[in-house]
């Protein structure tokens, strides 16, 4: 609600109405501006702050009707009218008055009907605060929260808050329209309805997972598939973090995102090959393009090339293609794509199976989709080649995070059990070739649950950490440590005899045995039974190795926990 612009003009002169001297003394010392006005609406007194206010806004503050909200048929209009008019004893309004020089002045209007002695005459004391900077304040971040919702939702993420309390679940637009829900349907949450919407092979998993974003000691992430209303299938890349508790540590609130990460799951080859059809060349695009002739001399590249490249266009026409676009397979060392060569030897598109590594004048390297198309004559012969290529740098490094994080245990950092298990099969492999022996250990922790039980899963998992770090410096260079699950642990000690696997494992044992785990005042200790087998020409089947060192493992428990047993 924005002040009149054109106001009532008034005489600028004080009406004649005395207001008491004690008044005005505390008028002065207040910290805002005030008004006094008599029973017809005029200024009988105003206060330094006021009058600095009529620097600002004009005569408009030399009466009462002056300060009226612009607009009409607003319900502060009517409050202000009403009061004006002696119908309201007191009012307080928040609104916008116009500065002589057009800004808008933003308030908050505190109005009270007053009589004093010895007149009693019913007088308008007028208190205004100038609001402007907290207004704008305001108004800025309100600004700033419409962008970050605007920003996810353009990032294809959606935005939720579970309130543990309620089980009020709060979602974002993109969050809806994620799964194919309208923007104006309500979202209730049910547990049991969100599980059946999950992929029958992770509801399972996500059921047992998900309490995790809610637990005290930080956040967690999720990866499932969820039916989308369209009924076919979506990956979601789900992070929450609890951020508001009770007095008793328990979660309030968890706030976390949803992100349709379908794409890369399925692999994003369909984006790559639409950004990369060749209908035009033009300089504007964000991928890089180069065309060459039927030598493969380099005969255009575009702002994106040179950017990738380090070839500045003045630098780069007339070279050969090889020369300025120096790329080379993935983990290949110095073996070269050639992509052009192809193209231009084949006269088809060509395009390198996987990502390449581009590197750049400077010596910088990025991974790059790249694919050439030949140019043809009307004729059908080729008369040179177009070339883009995307920079993949960021989807690569994203893949690869996700392939460590399919090989290895989130809490530890050690392998888990399937990248255990790949390895067992390649030193079976090795040992049916010929290979050396090597000894498979599965480590078994004792009194662990004493831990989880007495100071909680916070301190059982700060344990496996320091666990995992004794034993993996314990073992020798190329043995290879993986937590297997729970309190277990799994070694394979390679080119290993069983007596130095022994010796190796009675380290491990006295060095757990000696580790002192305090926790919040506590003090626990844990020991470890380890079960060791051989993996030689005699045993050589994955999961009878599994049952051997299992048993073994079980057998140095029953002789007593902390020691070794070798199966057999």
């Amino acid at each position: 609600m924005h002040a009149r612009t054109e106001r009532i003009a008034v005489e600028p002169e004080r009406s004649g109405t005395r207001v008491p001297d004690h008044l005005i003394d505390a008028f002065a010392d207040a910290n805002s501006a005030v008004s006094v006005f008599d029973a017809a609406g005029r200024s009988v007194h105003a206060n330094a702050e006021m009058q600095r206010l009529e620097a600002a806004l004009g005569d408009a503050v030399a009466t009462l009707v002056g300060l009226a909200p612009d607009d009409r048929t607003s319900a502060a209009f009517v409050d202000f009218e009403r009061f004006r008019a002696g119908h309201l004893d007191k009012l307080r309004l928040r609104y916008a008055l116009r500065r002589d020089t057009g800004a808008l002045l933003w308030i908050d209007l505190s109005a009270r009907r007053k009589s004093f002695a010895p007149t009693h005459e019913p007088l308008a004391v007028v208190q205004i605060f100038d609001v402007t900077e907290a207004y704008e304040a305001r108004a800025e971040m309100e600004r700033n929260n419409a962008r970050w919702e605007t920003a996810l939702f353009a990032a294809g993420q959606g935005l939720w808050e579970h309130d543990s309390t309620t089980g009020k679940l709060s979602v974002s637009q993109g969050w809806k329209r994620l799964r194919g829900i309208p923007d104006a349907e309500e979202v209730t949450f049910d547990r049991e309805t969100w599980l059946s919407r999950l992929h029958p092979e992770d509801r399972m998993h996500i059921d047992q997972e998900s309490s995790k974003q809610g637990r005290v000691d930080g956040h967690d992430t999720l990866e499932y598939r969820e039916r989308h209303r369209d009924g076919h299938y979506i990956w979601i890349y789900s992070r929450g973090r609890p951020y508001a508790w009770d007095e008793t540590g328990r979660v309030l609130l968890t706030i976390g995102t949803d992100t349709d990460i379908t794409r890369p799951k399925e692999i994003e080859n369909e984006l790559a090959l639409e950004k990369e059809r060749l209908n035009v060349i033009l300089q504007s695009i964000a991928d890089g393009v180069i065309s060459t002739d039927d030598a493969g001399t380099v005969t255009f590249i575009n702002k994106a090339a040179v950017h990738m490249t380090g070839w500045s266009a003045d630098a780069a026409l007339g070279r050969t293609i090889d020369s300025v676009f120096e790329s080379y397979v993935e983990n290949s060392g110095r073996e070269r794509t050639r992509t052009v060569e192809s193209c231009l030897r084949h006269g088809r598109v060509f395009r390198p199976s996987g990502y390449t590594r581009l590197k750049s004048r400077s010596g910088r390297s990025r991974y790059v989709r790249e694919i050439a198309a030949p140019v043809l004559n009307d004729k059908g012969k080729v008369i040179g080649t177009v070339m883009v290529f995307q920079d993949a740098t960021q989807v690569r490094r994203f893949q690869r995070e996700l392939e460590y994080s399919a090989t290895h245990d989130a809490l530890t950092g050690l392998p888990n059990r399937a990248a255990f298990e790949a390895c067992l099969h390649a030193q079976i492999e090795q040992v049916a070739a010929g290979g050396s022996s090597h000894a498979l250990c599965l480590v078994d922790l004792d009194k662990f649950k004493a831990v989880n039980d007495g100071a909680g899963h916070s301190a059982g998992d700060a344990l496996l950490k320091q666990i995992g770090s004794v034993i993996k410096a314990a073992c020798r260079t190329g043995d290879y440590v993986a937590r297997l699950g729970g309190d277990e642990f799994g070694i394979i000690l390679k080119d290993c005899s069983i007596k130095t696997s022994r010796r190796l494992m009675r380290a491990i044992i006295r060095k757990i045995g000696a580790l002192r785990f305090e926790w919040q005042e506590q003090t626990f200790r844990v020991g470890a039974s380890i079960g060791i087998t051989a993996i030689d020409g005699s045993n050589i089947n994955a999961i009878e190795l599994y049952r051997n060192a299992d048993n073994a493992c079980y057998a140095a428990k029953r002789n007593g926990r902390n020691c070794e047993v070798v199966s057999g």
